[in-house]
This record gives C-alpha cells, structure tokens and sequence, in this order.
C-alpha cells in the first residue's frame, strides 16, 4: 500500500503554528485502510470457518508444493516439522 499523504510509513511530517515546529502526525487514511483490512479479515474468517478442515488442509497443501522447493519439502515432512511448515506458511502467506 502506498499512501499519498505518507508514502506508506503511517506518519507524516505536519506544521505546529502554537509550538513553532514540524511535529510527527499518524496518517489517518492509513489507520483507515487497516481498519478495513482487519473487517474484511474478520469477515473472511468467519466464512472460511463454515467450511471443512479437510478442504482448508489441502489447500494450504496445494500452497506449499507450489511455494516450497520439493527436496525442502520433502525434510520437512520427513521430519515432520509442523512448526517449521507452519512459521513458512505464516511468513509466506502475510508478505503476498
């Protein structure tokens, strides 16, 4: 997200005529913008958990083959590292 008023860092630079300085301001249209982002979260959390866990599974399955080199994978399952799959997923998942 890139923000006109901040250029994405959530604070912007604005005049304080009372104290004669440049004062640190947080942008509001960015607090706006993750507000939203956390309904529409909200709200597809609570569609997605209607459905199976079975279904959820081999999705977040599907995910790993296609992000997760085979031969990584395949130790990782070997070894079943459940938490080293889940901090991947965790990663992987909130930087797209």
């Amino acid at each position: 997200m890139n923000c006109e008023i901040c250029n994405g860092n959530g604070w912007f630079k604005q005049a304080n005529y009372q104290l004669e300085i440049m004062e640190w301001v947080q942008c509001y249209d960015c607090l706006a913008q993750e507000k939203y982002l956390e309904e529409l979260t909200e709200k597809t959390a609570k569609l997605i958990n209607k459905s199976s866990a079975e279904k959820l599974s081999l999705l977040l399955a599907k995910y790993c083959v296609n992000k997760i080199e085979s031969e990584r994978l395949e130790t990782m399952l070997n070894e079943k590292n459940f938490v080293g799959l889940m901090s991947f997923l965790e990663v992987n998942i909130r930087s797209e």
